[in-house]
């Protein structure tokens, strides 16, 4: 297979974005609109690191909802209990500050899929030994 610059940043991108919905956290700099049911409260929001304040809390009819209490520094939570659907919009993002442990797997990642290119179709999984490594950064155990 021919080695292009094209061919290398794809590769980066996927490696990225199976990183972030693996450890359930925003690697790049993003917006997130997430749809919660929090019923008993307290639940994280999906895809940490949070930048600044969340910018829009609604309800399923697009009400605004001013009373939410939004607890935490980085990874933050909404600690106040609904008992319909909420959405919130929000900033996410390690950006310059994705820790080590984390960009040294995924190089190490990007490297071994880019050394095994060509033994499959696709989109490879992310290896067992990148798995191993980033466990230690999932935010939420649920996200795969």
């Amino acid at each position: 297979f021919p080695v292009t610059i094209g061919r290398v940043t794809e590769l980066i991108t996927d490696v990225r974005e199976q990183t972030e919905t693996f450890c359930g956290v925003a690697i790049v700099d993003q917006t997130v609109t997430v749809n919660l049911m929090n019923g008993l409260g307290n639940i994280y929001l999906p895809y940490g690191p949070v930048i600044g304040d969340v910018t829009s809390i609604a309800d399923t009819d697009g009400t605004a909802i001013t009373d939410a209490e939004i607890k935490g520094e980085a990874f933050k939570r909404l600690a106040t209990a609904y008992d319909t659907d909420v959405t919130l919009v929000y900033s996410a993002g390690y950006g310059a500050s994705v820790p080590e442990g984390l960009k040294r797997a995924m190089i190490q990642e990007i490297c071994y899929q880019f050394e095994n290119r060509g033994d499959g179709n696709g989109i490879p999984e992310l290896s067992g030994q990148f798995k191993a490594k980033a466990k230690l950064y999932k935010r939420n155990k649920w996200v795969m």
